[in-house]
């Protein structure tokens, strides 16, 4: 049998020229269809007060590190959705080393968070791995650097110390997601059918435990709650908003198992005026004119 992988294109927007403008923060990874993970971390630092850049992967080496070298970042993230995808990611932080990039290199996604010996071991260009959920371990270990702290002590990390995994203490998963801020969504806006789409989370964590999956092993192997669901009305505000801002009219939700234990769908409808999203899958929802008004 023979096994073919597709790796993804190169995506269609021009990469971002170099500015010359400091950014704190460089967070690099693919943008299909909106990279939620990023989207959280970036919006949780900026929230801060934090500068904050989101850099596509397939822009390629020379393109990111040209941008690096002027912005001269305090932390650069690496967000690793598959580990096939691994020693493209070690070109390009080598790429980014040897163009004088001296900032942090940090990692994260279920493949380090579980594997972090592995990970390091293989991308010797990292200072850490960023385990679990990042958003506060993330923004710990930027104020940590900007301040001249230990970031060791930061909780939620992993690093090699002579040649062996160390680990802080165990960073907790986030236990109310309402008080994460919207994420932050970067490049093109892929259009269904002439209708503007956009990704969004309710929820996070699966009470399946499917033994192929790796999801459910990452949020079982953090501290926390395994599911967790925001709160209706907190959803509805964001369709509200991304419907106001940018026109959109179909949502792409990207839970890892949408909560269809309790009436969400229903309690969304509920939070607003009009009738409830229209559901044609679990994974997807429309919003209807009336409730976007």
């Amino acid at each position: 049998m023979t096994s073919v992988i597709m790796r993804p294109a190169r995506s269609g927007r021009r990469p971002p020229a170099p500015d010359g403008v400091h950014r704190d923060v460089l967070l690099v990874g693919f943008q299909d269809q909106g990279n939620l993970g990023m989207g959280y971390l970036a919006s949780t630092l900026a929230a801060h007060g934090y500068s904050v850049e989101l850099l596509e992967f397939r822009d390629g080496p020379a393109a990111i590190a040209a941008y690096a070298r002027e912005a001269t970042p305090v932390v650069v993230g690496f967000s690793l959705i598959f580990q096939f995808f691994l020693p493209d990611y070690v070109e390009l932080a080598q790429a980014l080393r040897d163009g004088g990039v001296a900032a942090h290199f940090t990692i994260g996604g279920h493949y380090p968070s579980l594997c972090a010996e592995d990970t390091l071991a293989r991308m010797p260009q990292l200072d850490s791995v960023t385990r679990f959920e990042g958003e506060v371990t993330l923004l710990e270990l930027v104020a940590s650097l900007k301040q001249g702290l230990d970031w060791h002590q930061v909780p939620g990390l992993a690093w090699l110390q002579d040649g062996v995994v160390a680990e802080s203490d165990p960073r907790p998963l986030v236990e109310d997601l309402d008080m994460l801020p919207h994420p932050i969504r970067t490049g093109e806006i892929p259009d269904v059918i002439g209708w503007r789409t956009f990704p969004l989370l309710a929820s996070r964590g699966c009470a399946r435990r499917c033994s192929f999956c790796s999801i459910q092993t990452f949020y079982r192997a953090a501290e926390g709650r395994v599911v967790r669901v925001r709160r209706p009305a907190e959803v509805v505000a964001e369709m509200r908003q991304l419907a106001d801002e940018n026109e959109a009219s179909i949502f792409l939700f990207q839970d890892d198992r949408f909560p269809t234990f309790r009436p969400l769908p229903q309690d969304l409808g509920a939070g607003a005026p009009g009738r409830a999203p229209s559901t044609g899958a679990p994974r997807t929802c429309r919003l209807e004119d009336q409730l976007s008004r």
